[in-house]
């Protein structure tokens, strides 16, 4: 987010500890008061903001780039497989092609579900938080399919890929957070 005097040279990094998110300004531009929405009652930051140089800023920005694509290439990679992977389990289970597809179904309700969570949360509480937190379900998922398919439970499957599918929402939100860190003048071709 850039602040609302319109200053390039200030950027919001999601994650602050106080549930907000942290101050960056590059050197040359003016400080400018933050507040933030931990909740319902807007709290004021105030604490000094970082101040880099824009080569720091620019190292800053590429390192969060890069964890973010790793982030969303692992997760997609396990998300792809999770639901073939459950389609061909729940036939299995079955014995019967006829509900074969319930499992990619609770993911795609799970993904809603988890779109209307942590975008909610990520917007009281910034980035991180929302994306650490999808991700995490989506590997308690991942545990509970495991889990399912070694007790040969369906109703179990079932409840691994609603968890995989709100994770996957993580991915999908990602692109948002990375999107953030983008200079002005290049947001129109990130």
């Amino acid at each position: 987010r850039r602040d609302r005097t319109g200053q390039h040279g200030t950027w919001f990094l999601p994650g602050h500890s106080g549930g907000g998110c942290t101050r960056i300004v590059a050197s040359g531009a003016p400080a400018v008061r933050l507040v933030t929405y931990g909740g319902s009652v807007p709290t004021t930051m105030t604490s000094d903001p970082v101040r880099l140089t824009p080569a720091q800023l620019a190292a800053a920005r590429r390192r969060s780039r890069n964890t973010l694509v790793a982030g969303v290439a692992l997760g997609s990679t396990g998300h792809i497989a999770a639901v073939t992977v459950a389609t061909i389990v729940a036939k299995d289970l079955l014995g019967s092609q006829l509900l074969a597809g319930a499992p990619g179904a609770t993911v795609v309700l799970g993904a809603a579900l988890g779109a209307v969570v942590l975008s909610s949360l990520m917007a009281k509480r910034g980035r991180r938080l929302g994306l650490t937190l999808g991700y995490a379900i989506g590997v308690l998922g991942a545990l509970v399919a495991t889990a399912a398919v070694i007790l040969r439970s369906f109703p179990l499957l079932l409840a691994g890929t609603l968890l995989i599918g709100f994770g996957n929402t993580s991915n999908q939100l990602s692109r948002y957070a990375a999107a953030d860190m983008v200079p002005p003048a290049r947001r129109a071709s990130a």
